[in-house]
């Protein structure tokens, strides 16, 4: 085992044995000792929601980043516990992530998927490796992966496909990275091997491709290849002081890219690229989003492309919201379940059910700290117990336009106004910037002197908030 520092104590250390039932599909686990015994909390010790998945029989499991420390605190390590449940949120289990010989052991697993052969593959993110598990999600064995030239180590990604999956490795004893699709039997049906240097990542895109995204110093590339490994396109494009996540829809292809800001903050830009990447160096972003300042362990922002060729982000605000835009990142509705919410800190802390509901885990940061598992419908409204019970969106009275805007944004409402209706907006976090009386039912809004970002305009009515709604600005 390998003694951690206590700086990297900042992640979760327990999770409870009950979950909260309530009337919304959350659910609340809070530090305890009884899933086992030599699992305690240190008083500094916090709690990091990762990923969420559906297992073979279509229950849910959250799995957390932890600090595991056997008492006295003498040895500490990285662990990644799984919280099964049933699908209308009853706790089952909890399991410990990597094992040998029933031993838990160093690790934390930044992805799991199924493996096609009814049980998973889950990669290791502190060791870079993948680990077979059975349907029970107990460890089996190491996945030991090579090709013509030697091992394939340092696993960066792995994403299912059709009749199997794509990997990003490292070869060993070189600088090259191995991007290349396997079939369950994780033999290799076709390959690419290029020179990266960082940053790699893959997605699919909506026609069925794979984007391939690599560091090529002094640039990033983009390949383009179709599920039958034929290459589509490579671009260059010039690299950016951030890390950063291209997301494609209806051909439509953007950057998500995160810039520190200050010590406790950060921001959150999208940039257009158009279509078929032909805009290769946006200057202006389309949305900027403050942001909580990133932990290490954080993906940049979790991104995911609905079947109707949506768009969701996770993003952690100090509200901690869940956006979804159109193909062209028009947005279209913002959900908030939990207060001061921190999205889940894995690659895939957010999921789209079958019948397009969003599932996802947070961090509650107020104490006593809480993982928090949420599933909202297609619309952003919060989902109850039951599969099928549903709430009716609301007839919303307000609407911006154009959103986002630049200069000015005309906020209307759908019924006459009271003598008394206002509407004041705030930034995100909380503080009013702007009062405007409505002396009729549209009024137009000219910011002076704020920043870029989002703002949450509500209809007041007295003293009474009839209504809120987001907009975007952007200079």
């Amino acid at each position: 085992m390998k003694l951690i520092p206590l700086a990297i104590m900042g992640l979760l250390v327990a999770v409870n044995l009950s979950a909260q039932i309530d009337s919304t599909f959350v659910r609340y686990y809070y530090p305890t000792t009884q899933t086992l015994p030599a699992w305690e909390a240190f008083p500094i010790s916090q709690t990091y929601a990762a990923n969420v998945f559906e297992d073979y029989e279509g229950n849910f499991v959250l799995q957390a980043l932890a600090t595991f420390h056997t008492p006295p605190p003498d040895w500490l390590f990285y662990q990644s516990p799984m919280l099964l449940y049933s699908r209308n949120g009853e706790y089952q289990s909890t399991l410990f992530g990597p094992q040998f010989e029933g031993d838990i052991v160093e690790g934390y697993y930044s992805r799991i998927v199924k493996d096609g052969q009814g049980g998973y593959l889950a990669l290791d993110s502190h060791y870079r490796r993948l680990h077979r598990l059975d349907a029970n999600l107990q460890f089996i064995e190491l996945v030991h992966l090579t090709y013509n030239q030697g091992l394939i180590n340092y696993i960066d990604d792995i994403l299912p496909v059709d009749n199997g999956f794509i990997i990003i490795g490292h070869i060993q004893e070189t600088n090259d990275a191995l991007f290349y699709k396997v079939d369950y039997s994780l033999d290799i049906i076709w390959q690419y091997q290029s020179p990266a240097n960082a940053d790699a990542t893959i997605e699919s895109t909506s026609d069925g491709s794979i984007l391939f995204n690599w560091g090529f110093n002094p640039t990033m590339r983009l390949m383009k290849i179709t599920a039958d490994g034929d290459s589509l396109w490579t671009i260059e494009y010039p690299p950016r002081p951030c890390v950063e996540r291209i997301i494609e829809s209806n051909g439509n292809y953007y950057g998500i890219r995160y810039y520190p800001d200050t010590i406790d903050n950060g921001l959150l830009k999208v940039y257009d690229y158009g279509a078929d990447f032909c805009n290769l160096n946006p200057e202006t972003p389309i949305l900027t989003i403050p942001t909580y300042r990133l932990i290490d362990e954080e993906i940049v922002f979790p991104a995911i492309r609905t079947s109707d060729n949506n768009i969701i982000i996770a993003v952690s605000t100090p509200t901690g919201e869940i956006f979804k835009f159109d193909s062209n990142f028009n947005m279209l509705w913002s959900s908030n379940a939990l207060p001061i919410e921190r999205i889940g800190a894995g690659k895939h802390p957010l999921l789209e059910l079958d019948n397009g509901d969003i599932l996802y885990c947070a961090t509650v940061l107020e104490l006593p700290r809480r993982l928090g598992l949420v599933r909202i419908d297609s619309n952003g409204n919060y989902v109850g117990v039951s599969d099928e019970y549903e709430i009716t969106p609301p007839i919303r009275c307000v609407s911006a336009y154009p959103n986002p805007f630049s200069t000015e944004i005309t906020l209307s409402i759908k019924r006459k106004s009271l003598p008394t209706s206002k509407f004041i907006i705030y930034n995100i976090k909380g503080q009013q910037v702007e009062s405007i009386d409505i002396n009729d039912k549209a009024v137009t809004w000219t910011p002076k002197d704020i920043p870029s970002g989002l703002y949450i305009v509500k209809l007041v009515e007295g003293s009474k908030t009839i209504e809120s709604h987001l907009i975007s600005y952007v200079k």
